[in-house]
């Protein structure tokens, strides 16, 4: 995408990570973040304003760090330069969470807040906290939104082989899903 490309071309250019991700995990948040770039334009589910901020975040430079320890799956700040993902977690889970994910951090990023989620919330049934912007933003990947007491169901139900804790993160055995997704750069 142009909006994401330097000189040389190379897409995603302003974006940094900390050298606590491998070559895999930058080139699968980097593939999450161009599907999720890719869905702002045909999404209607942000207006015009907030589709312009979301683009003009993903001009800016964003360094990327990794979350332990949390049962967070991402995290940002409003109008930050930065953001935190739970890949622990993210990598366990459906392929569509972790562009969901990076899209409602971005929209952090971009100026956009939402209020606290209360035990009463679910997705799509028109409250606060879901027609929030980030929240919106997740329905422009696939179309439905994330529920956190949906994750914390799927985190639970891993049985001790497939889900292990170490110092506070989750190391957890890899989908084929997401093995094809680290491996569509090209590189088997």
């Amino acid at each position: 995408n142009h909006l994401l490309a330097d000189e040389s071309g190379e897409p995603l250019a302003n974006f940094r990570f900390s050298r606590e991700f491998n070559t895999e995990e930058k080139e699968m948040i980097l593939g999450a973040h161009q599907l999720a770039l890719d869905s702002i334009a045909v999404c209607n589910n942000l207006n015009e304003e907030e589709k312009t901020k979301l683009y003009a975040t993903y001009t800016r430079p964003i360094s990327h760090r990794r979350l332990y320890g949390s049962r967070l799956l991402g995290q940002a700040t409003r109008y930050g330069q930065s953001i935190s993902v739970n890949l622990s977690l993210l990598i366990a889970m459906p392929p569509n969470e972790l562009p969901q994910t990076l899209i409602h951090e971005m929209m952090h990023c971009a100026g956009f807040t939402h209020p606290k989620k209360k035990a009463s919330d679910k997705p799509v049934s028109g409250n606060e906290y879901f027609n929030s912007p980030p929240l919106r933003a997740e329905l422009c990947i696939v179309g439905v939104q994330s529920d956190v007491a949906d994750k914390e169901a799927m985190i639970s139900s891993f049985n001790d082989k497939t889900c292990v804790e170490r110092n506070g993160a989750f190391i957890i055995t890899t989908s084929p899903k997401i093995i094809v997704l680290l491996k569509s750069s090209g590189n088997s």
